[in-house]
């Protein structure tokens, strides 16, 4: 059964631009070249094309670029397409059958942030980000589900169809966002997903590139913490006031090394926090690290003795992950 999207953007237009909407995306889904609507548009014809996409990720096999011809009633949208119908109805199939082995997954009567949470970690285990951006299904359902390759619209849309599948109500942001540690300002696109009426911001594409799940930094973000590093258009969307899950906020050297004895104590194997001080980098944290562990108790650093720890610091998040244990990359030790 086709996956029916949860629209988000067709409730922001007038009810004069939805039925402009409803004709459009009707023309786009029957693949037809030249699409009369009738209506008025409000002057924003481009707008109008622009919601359809971001609400219907089905229509992975639309091009960007249009033209419009206002006729004064209404007007005539004259779409491109990257494949013709036969070869997206194929990929169709393809890109569903693959959902539906991801949605196979679940377990029954699995809780929405559960549900969510395989559906992000699927997307971040399964797609790499597509740093040439060569190919246009990159930027569509296409390149996650079937070339395992995306650019955070390709994230992005592909969250909003898991999520679609999943009744989970799911729009697509379209911002601009630091990449995380130091890699400057760009657009980009993520998503505020609702659960339980509350609403999350949830960033795939920057998880998927720091690659350590299932320990995520942009999975829930409230408001507050994702314009750390993220801009979007308020206006546009609910406030996200919470948290999916809060990490806890070490506000000085004491508090974190209090964390780490007790973790490594307890045998845990890793231990994530947010630092109320933003270091540099992790060099800084490193050394700091080193200092708390050379005055650690005798049972801890006896503990310790044997493991090797790796560390991943997310400076725009002020995030802090330790991974306690046999760890082969970019490892620290605090022996001796």
């Amino acid at each position: 059964m086709p996956i029916r999207p949860i629209r988000y953007y067709y409730r922001k237009l007038t009810p004069g631009q939805q039925a402009v909407y409803e004709q459009l995306l009707r023309g786009l889904m029957a693949h037809e070249t030249d699409i009369a609507v009738t209506g008025p548009h409000g002057g924003e014809p481009g707008k109008i094309f622009e919601y359809v996409l971001l609400d219907t990720p089905a229509l992975f096999y639309v091009k960007k670029h249009w033209q419009f011809t206002d006729t004064g009633a209404g007007g005539r949208f004259r779409p491109g397409y990257l494949c013709d119908d036969a070869a997206a109805r194929d990929m169709r199939r393809r890109i569903d059958a693959r959902v539906d082995g991801i949605m196979r997954a679940a377990r029954p009567g699995m809780e929405k942030p559960d549900h969510l949470q395989m559906l992000y970690t699927w997307l971040a285990l399964h797609t790499a980000y597509d740093d040439t951006a060569a190919s246009p299904h990159s930027h569509t359902i296409a390149g996650p589900f079937l070339h395992g390759r995306a650019v955070c619209g390709g994230y992005a849309i592909a969250l909003k169809y898991l999520c679609d599948a999943a009744r989970l109500p799911c729009a697509v942001v379209n911002g601009t966002a630091l990449v995380p540690n130091g890699g400057g300002n760009a657009a980009h696109c993520w998503n505020i997903v609702r659960l339980r009426g509350k609403n999350y911001h949830a960033d795939v594409t920057w998880d998927s590139i720091l690659a350590d799940a299932p320990h995520f930094d942009y999975l829930g973000l409230s408001d507050a913490e994702a314009h750390a590093d993220h801009i979007w258009d308020t206006a546009l969307f609910s406030s996200c006031d919470a948290t999916l899950t809060p990490i806890p906020l070490l506000r000085s050297r004491g508090e974190l090394a209090q964390a780490l004895y007790t973790t490594i104590a307890q045998g845990g194997d890793c231990l994530a926090v947010r630092l109320s001080k933003r270091f540099g980098n992790e060099s800084e944290i490193d050394a700091m690290l080193r200092a708390i562990m050379r005055r650690a108790p005798l049972r801890v650093r006896l503990r310790a003795f044997r493991f090797r720890f790796r560390v991943r610091y997310n400076r725009e998040q002020s995030k802090l992950l330790i991974h306690i244990g046999d760890c082969p990359l970019s490892t620290v030790s605090f022996e001796g």
